[in-house]
């Protein structure tokens, strides 16, 4: 009995002992207590739509943990929602909104809300901005309808998408109006998804005026859509657009005419507005006529076409580069002799020089641009590049595209534009030899024809070697001073 009565106590203890460690262990530690918000508030609490409100909220923790927070809303649009100072842009309709803090200390949260009235926004400027939409009224319907799909259109959109819809210094370029000296209804007053993107008012200036009387004022809105103004938002280290078409033949197409920018013949490949005449564009710029600047070739409003080219980058009739880079003039006669320029295209397809008889034919080069066309070479970038080679010289680098002449370094492979200036230089001393000009019987302006047209080419070859080298051969064999 007694043993056995030893046992049941022994048996007791460790019974007791295993639930008092149970117990304790469910008990351990103080239970954890949730943060305690003390204040939350508004810089103000009635805003106008689309207007900031600076929210501040204090909170502290009674078990001393570490605590965070950050702000939300179903409407409007919250920035540096966990920072100590954030922002809530009110919506674009009027109405009592909630705007709310959750405050967390690693187990539990606790929330307050702030209640904000959104009223109706009124600019202090005459002439304000009023969004794309007003323009939709019947008289741009189709223009908006192209814009919608632009890479201006989706510019708020793309700074969304990279988490930085709330920087000043990307929302200058990427919405409308943003301009913090004046108090004009841009996005930096009411941040409204009317306001998002590039629109007309980013090129026309704030449309309040034209939008309440449409009927009557039918004269365009300001577009001062010159090379320098484009730059307003396309000069910087995303893409030194102006830098490079300052580098460019094109930013001095007009002088280059020759004094004859003005003179139809010229003008439709010297100017803009020329330019654009022969596209069938009902459009001038103001002031003196302008070189090819940025709008020639892109088309504001549009995006039928990669980079909002007015016509597509390939090859044929329709091409964009072809429409002023091929032949302009007839071949020589006997009476008759002008110069042929700005040849590029016709060059590199194999036509338009003075060809002497059938068996003219194409280097490699012609398949390859019906491939990649003019920008394979002329507006080539590699991955690490940050510009798009508004310069339109070509990159040795793009030699290599095709495996074709990988590790090339010049454009002089295989001594190829070596010998084409030989040619032409061998070409020029005998035309140079040749006394009697006034001579119809075409030879000598046959020949002249054909070094005007490699030389103007400017390539040397590259564009295309076979053809080039047969116009310059028989050039030479044909014609005797």
């Amino acid at each position: 009995m007694k043993y056995a009565l030893q046992i049941s106590v022994v048996g007791l203890m460790v019974t007791l002992l295993l639930l008092f460690a149970c117990t304790k262990k469910e008990t351990t530690g103080p239970v954890n207590r949730p943060p305690e918000i003390s204040s939350v508030s508004a810089s103000s609490d009635s805003v106008g739509t689309g207007e900031l409100d600076t929210l501040f909220v204090s909170y502290s923790d009674p078990d001393g943990d570490s605590a965070t927070h950050i702000w939300s809303s179903d409407s409007g649009r919250v920035f540096h929602a966990n920072r100590d100072t954030a922002f809530w842009s009110a919506p674009s309709t009027a109405g009592l909104y909630d705007v709310r803090v959750s405050v967390f200390d690693g187990t539990d949260s606790t929330v307050a809300t702030v209640s904000i009235q959104v009223g109706e926004y009124t600019p202090s400027e005459t002439l304000y901005y009023v969004g794309a939409q007003s323009c939709n009224e019947e008289c741009h319907t189709s223009i908006l309808t192209w814009w919608g799909s632009t890479a201006h259109a989706d510019a708020y959109a793309s700074l969304l998408n990279r988490s930085r819809g709330d920087d000043p210094q990307c929302l200058v370029c990427h919405t409308v109006g943003w301009d913090l000296s004046v108090n004009n209804g841009g996005f930096d007053e009411q941040m409204v998804d009317r306001l998002a993107g590039v629109q007309c008012e980013n090129c026309h200036g704030p449309g309040s005026f034209h939008a309440s009387a449409p009927d009557s004022l039918r004269e365009p809105l300001e577009s001062p859509l010159t090379a320098q103004f484009c730059a307003g938002c396309h000069q910087t280290q995303h893409h030194p657009y102006l830098t490079e078409w300052q580098a460019s033949a094109h930013s001095y197409s007009d002088t280059a005419a020759g004094g004859q920018a003005s003179d139809p013949g010229c003008a439709d490949c010297h100017t803009a507005e020329g330019f654009l005449a022969t596209l069938h564009y009902d459009y001038t710029l103001p002031g003196d006529p302008q070189p090819l600047v940025c709008l020639a070739c892109h088309h504001p409003h549009r995006a039928n076409y990669s980079g909002q080219l007015r016509l597509p980058a390939g090859v044929g009739e329709t091409g964009l580069c072809e429409q002023c880079h091929m032949r302009d003039c007839e071949l020589p006669d006997t009476i008759s002799y002008e110069t042929p320029r700005h040849i590029q295209y016709s060059m590199l397809t194999g036509g338009g020089g003075y060809e002497y008889d059938t068996t003219y034919e194409n280097s490699q080069h012609t398949i390859l641009f019906e491939l990649d066309a003019c920008l394979g070479c002329h507006f080539y970038r590699a991955e690490a590049d940050t510009a798009n080679s508004h310069t339109f010289q070509p990159k040795v680098a793009s030699c290599a595209i095709v495996g074709c002449h990988a590790g090339a370094w010049t454009f002089n492979i295989d001594s190829k534009q070596d010998s084409i200036n030989t040619w032409l230089v061998q070409l020029y001393n005998e035309l140079d030899a040749y006394a009697d000009v006034t001579d119809t019987s075409g030879a000598f302006w046959y020949a002249r024809f054909n070094y005007d047209f490699v030389k103007n080419d400017d390539s040397k070859g590259v564009h295309n070697y076979k053809y080039a080298r047969k116009l310059l051969l028989d050039a030479i064999e044909n014609f005797e001073p």
